[in-house]
């Protein structure tokens, strides 16, 4: 008799937990990353975007950084961006004015129609 009520209540809460599982509700998915600034390709010299020691969206604080080439050697040079307008807040004449705006389809400044974002691969 003990045996069977034992049985009972294990299949009990077995069928409660399957039951639990079933109907939980299904959790929201985000769609795509959203738009954001980048750093543009080139700075204002034409010298290349160090991509390694770059950062890239999402950006977690008011700022974010870009190291470009400085043309002579291995010597780089940085230009920090405002996160949410994407203008340049560096005193640095190499540094672009403002930073690459779009999705993870492709960054380009705003108003450009061509500039398009590195294929990165990591």
């Amino acid at each position: 008799m003990q045996f069977r009520s034992i049985i009972a209540l294990i299949s009990f809460a077995a069928a409660a937990s399957a039951t639990a599982v079933i109907y939980k509700p299904a959790q929201p998915q985000p769609s795509a990353a959203p738009p954001a600034y980048s750093c543009p390709d080139n700075n204002n010299y034409g010298h290349g975007r160090v991509n390694h020691l770059s950062d890239w969206p999402p950006h977690q604080g008011s700022l974010f950084g870009c190291t470009y080439n400085t043309g002579h050697g291995t010597g780089t040079h940085s230009c920090t961006y405002n996160s949410r307008s994407g203008a340049c807040t560096s005193k640095d004449s190499r540094c672009p004015s403002e930073a690459y705006y779009g999705s993870d389809a492709g960054y380009k400044k705003r108003g450009a129609t061509h500039a398009k974002r590195d294929n990165m691969s990591f």
